[in-house]
């Protein structure tokens, strides 16, 4: 959904029913649009995003204002930069970051196919891309949080 709608945040919390507390990933698909999102980036993040083949989700520090919920209290925010696929498409298209996050009700487990989806959830949705698009690997992306003072926190390999 758009990052920059406090409707739209909520009613994904709301469709999730997911925590309000708990932040959100935002996917990008260039470099200027993730240096919109900081005061600062620091360099090991871009030598982690060039370096990567999989898909990475970094969680770093001195996040500009969002609405409620996109960034953590403590001012981190969740970034991905996506480089292929229908989401690259979509994202190229909208101009702007999309919040990411499971097709899952909080606390069920993940989907893999998109048969698998809760319909509860599918039956909210505005529309879903063609089936054949959808790329589900099973498998999330890694999350690395860089802290302060190049502090490395592996949260999901």
């Amino acid at each position: 959904c758009n990052p920059y709608s406090q409707k739209a945040i909520d009613a994904l919390f709301e469709l999730k029913k997911r925590d309000p507390s708990k932040s959100l990933i935002l996917l990008v698909h260039n470099d200027g649009q993730l240096q919109r999102l900081f005061k600062e980036i620091p360099d090991l993040a871009w030598d982690l995003i060039d370096a990567t083949t999989t898909p990475l989700t970094l969680v770093l520090n001195n996040a500009l204002t969002l609405p409620k919920g996109v960034a953590a209290a403590d001012g981190t925010l969740a970034v991905r930069r996506v480089t292929e696929g229908p989401c690259l498409e979509l994202l190229k298209r909208w101009g702007k970051p999309l919040v990411s996050t499971s097709a899952n009700i909080s606390g069920e487990e993940s989907p893999s196919k998109l048969e698998r989806i809760n319909p509860s959830i599918l039956e909210k949705l505005a529309g879903v891309y063609p089936a054949e698009n959808n790329k589900f690997t099973g498998k999330a992306s890694s999350i690395i949080k860089l802290g302060n003072g190049g502090a490395i926190d592996i949260i999901r390999k």
